[in-house]
């Protein structure tokens, strides 16, 4: 039988206060330069794949001060994809905003 203390509970408690911090009250936004701005906008006008003008559309509507819940709202994907695309950003650039290569590599159980 598990018995569950008071150190224990408190651990969960902040751990599950911590998430919640981060996918529901912080907010977050992107802050672009205006070359930056011009390379997004240039990416939704001639990207050729629609899921990297969207993610160009949504990072220029985090720029100007949407929050991640209105932008998955707008864009029609949830926050944890939001929260990926601008962490691709941050990490790689418009580079990172390109579609990620499929891998189709399957587990075959004995």
């Amino acid at each position: 039988m598990l018995i569950w203390n008071i150190s224990n509970w408190t651990e969960l408690f902040y751990k599950c206060f911590a998430f919640l911090y981060t996918f529901v009250v912080q907010k977050r936004f992107i802050q672009l330069t205006s070359e930056e701005t011009i390379t997004l906008q240039e990416g939704i006008k001639n990207g050729t794949a629609h899921l990297f003008r969207k993610r160009c559309h949504c990072l220029i509507l985090s720029s100007e001060g949407y929050e991640v819940k209105h932008l998955a709202q707008v864009l029609d994907v949830s926050r944890v994809t939001i929260y990926g695309w601008l962490n691709r950003w941050e990490e790689k650039g418009v580079v990172g905003l390109r579609d990620l290569p499929i891998t189709h590599e399957f587990i075959v159980p004995y």
